[in-house]
């Protein structure tokens, strides 16, 4: 806050230069001001200012001082974290920083450091949140959970911090909870509920959206038992050879460093997947295949098999891997290993051996099990859980062919969207 000032005003009076006797009285009241200096005084008022946060204002403080000195001026806001006060040029600059009120006072100070003051109010009213767009509606299966993350869906145009809480129209179907700015929402059994989000801020003033959510039991969606050769015409085979023998696809890799892959269209979210699989051959890979709807995140691979020769070692950073969860990632163009989806079990077969597998996208996770041992269970945010093909596949040790994967069923749980 720095001084400003005015011209001191004088009048001087000379030997031999004697002012008439109509001047006397004028010099007298002069020069007795000079020996009893008077403090300035504001020569205006300045009325209430309101300004919202952000918002900027100038005004003109006015002072006149008797003895015609020289003066400086300050300002000062009594809560600079409500309104700031500078000195810009001959006036007063003011910005609104958060909802109060603050006093400001201009001191203007003469050369003997008399000084006088004005003081004027600025308010900064306290505005309302809002929500911002609509909330997505939710569909689980019971002891599924989903995530909004409400930062999206509130705006508080004063900048504040909004604080969160959340309620439901029925408790039996769905709870609330909020967590570190975000809503999360359990299912509990079929039925419907509406969850209402109310956003605070520290006024109290507040904004509340409203999601609905509804919760199924999830449906067979797809049964497969290769009971015979006609059972393959539901499916699209790549770089494979196939044939049904004793109830059961056994597929082959007929080129080398190509994936030998069964397809077939399967709309899904909140999905399950089992099936009876295993490795025919070894330094090869049955697996399942998921294939999304998303641009970025298009497939997962579970795969089963031991890796002896460490093709994956740069994905999962571990030479002794008989299971895997991978991830492609169109942006990068390969394949990724999300960490804590790898590793090894002794649940996992050897070659000749079926293993009912599962594999699902399920209440806010990944998970995978071989017979009754589950492999993994991790969060499958940021990862999408609608799904629009199935594959069955298997990949064998590059350079080579002939690699066999067994299938003896496959079954599909979950919500058609």
């Amino acid at each position: 806050m720095g001084p400003t000032s005015r011209p001191r005003h004088s009048t001087a009076v000379r030997p031999g230069n004697l002012p008439g006797r109509s001047a006397i009285p004028a010099i007298v009241a002069f020069i007795a001001a000079c020996d009893n200096p008077q403090p300035p005084t504001a020569c205006n008022t300045i009325a209430q200012q309101t300004l919202h946060v952000g918002q900027t204002a100038t005004v003109d403080p006015c002072f006149e001082d008797p003895n015609m000195d020289e003066l400086a001026l300050t300002v000062e806001s009594s809560d600079r974290g409500v309104a700031t006060a500078d000195l810009r040029g001959g006036g007063v600059s003011l910005r609104g920083v958060s909802p109060g009120t603050t006093k400001v006072t201009v001191t203007a100070t003469d050369p003997d450091e008399m000084t006088g003051t004005m003081s004027f109010d600025v308010v900064v009213p306290n505005r309302p949140p809002s929500g911002k767009g609509k909330m997505p509606p939710a569909r689980l299966i019971p002891r599924g959970t989903a995530r909004w993350d409400l930062a999206q869906y509130f705006e508080e145009p004063d900048g504040e911090v909004l604080f969160y809480s959340a309620a439901s129209s029925n408790d039996a179907v769905a709870s609330p909870t909020v967590t570190d700015f975000a809503l999360g929402v359990f299912a509990r059994a079929e039925g419907t509920a509406t969850i209402t989000v109310t956003a605070t801020d520290p006024g109290g003033l507040t904004a509340t959206q409203e999601v609905g959510v509804t919760v199924v039991e999830p449906v067979r969606l797809l049964r497969d038992d290769f009971a015979s050769k006609e059972s393959l015409d539901d499916w699209l085979f790549t770089d494979a050879n196939r044939e049904v023998r004793d109830g059961k696809l056994r597929m082959t890799t007929s080129k080398a460093d190509a994936l030998a892959l069964a397809r077939t269209p399967l709309s899904a979210t909140e999905w399950e997947i089992t099936a009876s699989m295993g490795n025919g051959t070894g330094d090869s890979w049955a697996q399942i295949l998921m294939f999304t709807t998303d641009s970025r995140y298009t497939a997962y691979a579970f795969q089963l098999g031991a890796d002896t020769t460490g093709t994956f070692d740069d994905l999962t950073g571990n030479s002794e891997t008989n299971y895997r969860l991978l991830v492609w990632d169109a942006n990068a163009g390969w394949w990724t290993a999300p960490p804590d989806a790898y590793g090894t079990s002794d649940a996992v077969k050897n070659v000749n051996e079926l293993m009912q597998v599962t594999f699902s996208a399920q209440r806010g996770h990944f998970s995978a099990k071989v017979d009754d041992e589950e492999l993994f269970r991790i969060p499958h945010a940021p990862y999408p859980d609608e799904v629009a093909i199935l594959g069955l596949a298997v990949w064998g040790l590059r350079g080579t062919t002939g690699k066999l994967g067994i299938f003896d069923w496959v079954e599909v749980f979950g919500l058609d969207p």
